[in-house]
């Protein structure tokens, strides 16, 4: 009986002090934090759940209206092929602005091979910016949008580094080496999609940040102006950012986190606040990502020259009365515009954009 009082004693303490492989993970937080992000980086396959909230308060009369977003996205990837990388997003939120009702905003897209594909289920009238016309010409089907080589090749180079840049292998070894948290504490265990994570809160690091903006401006040839070290500095005084972070208790990747950016803005009289939280799961399992069975190829110009234009809208309202642009529109529309952009080089002063107009008025172009 003895015995089993002193073993159960022996657990109590246990579990109170974290020990053993829920309890603490016997590193320094600062360890953990560096593992987990590292570990990040490397991880190819998964599933992110991520919530996104935008809340922009004016606080003057000259201030701009109110803003509110919310987003809750699912993003399935697997980078293990460098040449041919999928992506697959599902993006559900509303939109908020002052003065309206609040609307709703739905899409998926998926990226693979050289094309990229978009499906709109939702999509707000912004208050009429946006015609029901729009959603029914654009929702309810697959779009394909070809992706041209070198954008193609940008876009999975950076996570390859058989075919980086040294310029993007320096930066990629910069964000690996810089920690950009300060005061990490440790908080415990909790259990999230893949099992049980330690918990840390933890702020971010002004100045590791500024640094590794500094380093990274640097590496690209564009060293940074003093004025703009102002303005970020600016930024961080009027700023809060609180972040919680969870790394994997058994492969130490980090897994979630929760972050606030909380700032003031003096010069829009105002205050920003944006919600971030995102979750690892299925890091390094097969994910399955489908090309759509029927989809149909976009091309802006046919689309621009159907889409009906608003009352006061700068191309139906301003250049064609209100009424549906059409292709033959668009056409006169560049036409224009490159006839005045040929003009538009040498002008110095207000006189010559005078003569300009007049000389195009003259052309029979207004």
């Amino acid at each position: 009986m003895k015995k089993l009082v002193i073993s159960s004693l022996v657990a109590l303490l246990l579990m109170a002090y974290g020990c053993g492989p829920a309890g603490s993970p016997g590193k320094s937080p600062e360890e953990m934090i560096k593992n987990g992000v590292t570990n990040f980086y490397d991880v190819e396959r998964g599933q992110y759940d991520a919530t996104i909230g935008f809340d922009a308060k004016g606080e003057g009369e000259l201030s701009p209206e109110d803003v509110m977003l919310a987003f809750d996205i699912v993003a399935k990837f697997d980078s293990s092929d460098k040449e041919n990388p999928l992506l697959g997003m599902e993006f559900d939120g509303e939109i908020e602005v002052e003065g309206n009702p609040k609307e709703e905003l739905a899409f998926q897209l998926k990226l693979m091979g050289n094309s990229l594909f978009a499906y709109v289920s939702k999509l707000p009238s912004m208050d009429g910016a946006l015609p029901a016309e729009t959603m029914a010409m654009v929702g309810g089907k697959w779009w394909e949008i070809p992706v041209p080589d070198e954008m193609w090749g940008m876009m999975y180079q950076s996570s390859d580094e058989g075919n980086m840049t040294d310029e993007q292998k320096a930066i990629k070894e910069l964000a690996r080496e810089t920690n950009f948290f300060e005061d990490i504490e440790y908080q415990g265990t909790d259990n999230l999609k893949d099992g049980p994570a330690y918990k840390y809160e933890a702020r971010i690091d002004e100045e590791e940040l500024q640094d590794f903006f500094v380093k990274v401006s640097k590496l690209q040839g564009q060293p940074v102006e003093q004025a703009q070290m102002d303005k970020m500095q600016e930024f961080f005084d009027n700023a809060d950012m609180p972040v919680v972070l969870w790394v994997d208790a058994d492969d130490e990747i980090l897994k979630k986190v929760k972050a606030t950016l909380s700032s003031k803005n003096q010069e829009l009289a105002g205050t920003i606040e944006i919600t971030l939280e995102i979750e690892l799961s299925g890091a390094g399992e097969d994910v399955e990502i489908e090309r759509p069975a029927d989809s149909t190829l976009f091309d802006v110009a046919t689309m621009m020259g159907g889409m009906p234009m608003t009352e006061g809208d700068v191309m139906g309202g301003a250049m064609n009365g209100g009424e549906e642009v059409s292709l033959e529109d668009l056409e006169a529309m560049q036409t224009e515009l490159e006839a005045f952009s040929e003009m538009s080089g040498d002008l110095e002063s207000m006189e010559d954009l005078e003569a300009a107009m007049a000389e195009l008025e003259a052309m029979g172009i207004e």
